[in-house]
């Protein structure tokens, strides 16, 4: 049970962990997964969590790394290392649960608010004037990062996989 009310405000912040840095990883969660209600939200957060802590074990194998290269000690690290990177799997794992978590709720839930399009104004001139609107059914990070790498001018509208409209956007 948790006592202190920091720690209870902080989530899965740890006191030598900068608490800007989570929310900064909670809100650009949201932003790719775009909740649609509060159950879908804590979803969001759980993989928050869940990437929170999979980022502070990938810090501990480094510094287990660099603890056993300098004392020589390879053999008893690995061990180490290797309970590490088993709990980081196990987290991957979750994460790939409860994505699958948000689609089902995608699918089977009605959405209450129209998808966001990223918009930006370039040269004085809209999106919209500039290049053709990019639909994208999977919000994965991953495939968010390549479209904005790739298309940066075009504005990214993400839609559930059965709502691709078929004909002209705008």
């Amino acid at each position: 049970m948790i006592t202190d009310k920091t720690a209870e405000s902080n989530g899965p912040v740890l006191s030598n962990e900068d608490p800007a840095h989570y929310n900064d990883l909670l809100n650009e969660l949201r932003a790719v997964y775009l909740p649609l209600n509060t159950v879908a939200d804590s979803i969001v957060s759980d993989i928050a969590v869940a990437r929170w802590q999979i980022l502070r074990l990938e810090g501990i194998v480094t510094r287990q790394w660099e603890l056993a290269l300098a004392a020589g000690a390879l053999p008893t690290a690995l061990n180490a290392i290797h309970r590490v990177n088993r709990q980081i799997d196990q987290l991957q794992v979750r994460i790939a649960r409860l994505e699958r978590r948000l689609k089902f709720i995608r699918s089977n839930f009605a959405q209450e608010a129209p998808l966001p399009v990223e918009d930006t104004t370039i040269d004085g001139q809209e999106n919209r004037q500039t290049e053709e609107p990019i639909v994208v059914k999977d919000s994965c990070p991953d495939t968010i990062a390549f479209y904005r790498r790739y298309y940066p001018k075009s504005p990214i509208i993400i839609s559930p996989p059965e709502a691709i409209p078929k004909g002209p956007l705008f």
